[in-house]
């Protein structure tokens, strides 16, 4: 964490499956915050197709 806290981030975030306990006990041993954020994501379609995006 140190090399990120020096490249002047400000905040690191995790993000994982609603299902995966074991991982956020993990996280939150490591002193992250469970926080509500709002993120959006894009992946890409079955069969390797990119999704068509307007730009």
């Amino acid at each position: 964490m140190a090399i990120v806290w020096q490249q002047d981030c400000y905040q690191v975030m995790r993000l994982s499956g609603e299902g995966r306990e074991a991982v956020h006990l993990l996280y939150e041993q490591l002193v992250f915050q469970v926080v509500i954020e709002q993120g959006f994501v894009i992946q890409q379609a079955d069969g390797g197709d990119t999704v068509e995006t307007p730009w």
